[in-house]
């Protein structure tokens, strides 16, 4: 099995490769393969296992590239629920102020689930130049209606955003961290 069965959605905030008709599963060869083409295409991609977003569960195998993750957001009603596969992820959830209500560092083998709760303010850092997580929501799915950027969100790039993410992800990296 190759990517090419996936159907591929790039209008996203990254490259989506969904179930098509009859997939139930995802291989490790097919996570290599989306690692592959996360470098190849130096962007940060995932493996939809729905078919689209009106599925009553929303599973992902997400590859993210340091330096190139998200936003401070939150999902409005829905918990969401990480897992990380391959490569080492900050978690860190953040108060409608901005301010750090707890950090996690997530290690595969280590760590098998964490929990972000329903409205909580988060946003996932990739300690690794690439790390490859699963995450799962409920659906549907709205892009506009179920996801919110509190408004002490960065610009993408400035570089207040680049020197907080350094300083969470060196904060959760050293023993006995009070945020964890």
């Amino acid at each position: 099995m190759t990517l090419d069965q996936f159907r591929l959605d790039a209008s996203g905030m990254s490259s989506a490769f969904f179930l098509t008709s009859g997939m139930h599963r995802v291989l490790a060869d097919h996570v290599d393969q989306l690692e592959g083409f996360s470098k190849l295409h130096s962007t940060n991609s995932r493996i939809c296992m729905f078919t689209d977003s009106a599925d009553p569960l929303q599973a992902m195998i997400i590859v993210q590239r340091r330096g190139m993750d998200s936003l401070p957001r939150r999902l409005v009603n829905k918990p969401k629920l990480f897992m990380p596969l391959r490569g080492n992820l900050v978690l860190v959830r953040v108060g409608d102020d901005g301010d750090v209500v707890s950090r996690e560092l997530l290690q595969p083998g280590r760590d098998l689930l964490t929990c972000v709760a329903p409205a909580q303010v988060y946003v996932d850092l990739p300690l690794d130049e690439m790390t490859t997580h699963l995450e799962i929501t409920l659906g549907p799915h709205d892009r506009v209606a179920d996801r919110d950027f509190p408004r002490f969100t960065w610009d993408r790039g400035s570089e207040s955003r680049a020197a907080w993410r350094e300083q969470q992800v060196a904060l959760a990296t050293q023993p006995g961290d009070v945020a964890r």
